[in-house]
């Protein structure tokens, strides 16, 4: 018996030498996917970044216009609220700059917590509706766009190089 590898193809007979189609994934062949199927997932990802790019940017630009209404105020966590899948958010007590006291429950949820009660922190709120308050952080201010842009960037990418090279001969219909 021989010790080069077998490189016959799954899709022959297994009399008929040939090259292997497609690539190892552990120890099953897998069959290149058609040109089809390829374009398929072009025009769903293209699509798909380009509305992930356009919520990401929005959500920026809702960002920095809070940032630049907002007023600041020191905070206390008074308490931690849970979620049903066993997160936690911080509920913020504050004063606004008109006298005004506030307990402003956090939307970002974590598990382990990522803050104690008693813990101090900076609030940016709206002076319309300081309810609406947010850590004066990155990740509480923008955490969304960090996360919508760079998937959108991705999946446009991989939508328009895809389109690009299985070209218009393997056009769906």
């Amino acid at each position: 018996m021989s010790d080069a590898p077998d490189t016959r193809s799954p899709w022959t007979s297994s009399a008929e030498p040939g090259p292997t189609i497609g690539f190892y994934a552990g120890t099953e062949h897998v069959a290149p996917a058609s040109p089809r199927l390829a374009r398929l997932v072009g025009w769903i990802f293209f699509p798909v970044g380009l509305l992930l790019l356009a919520l990401g940017v929005w959500l920026f630009l809702d960002a920095r216009a809070f940032v630049a209404r907002a007023d600041t105020a020191e905070a206390v966590v008074s308490s931690l609220s849970r979620n049903r899948e066993g997160g936690t958010a911080p509920v913020f007590r504050f004063v606004t700059r008109e006298g005004r006291a506030v307990e402003a429950p956090s939307n970002v949820f974590s598990s382990p917590p990522a803050w104690t009660v008693g813990e101090r922190a900076t609030l940016r709120y709206d002076p319309a509706a300081p309810e609406r308050a947010s850590p004066a952080t990155f990740v509480g201010t923008y955490l969304a766009p960090a996360i919508l842009l760079p998937l959108g960037v991705i999946f446009t990418l991989v939508g328009a190089l895809v389109l690009r090279f299985t070209g218009p001969r393997a056009a769906l219909g």
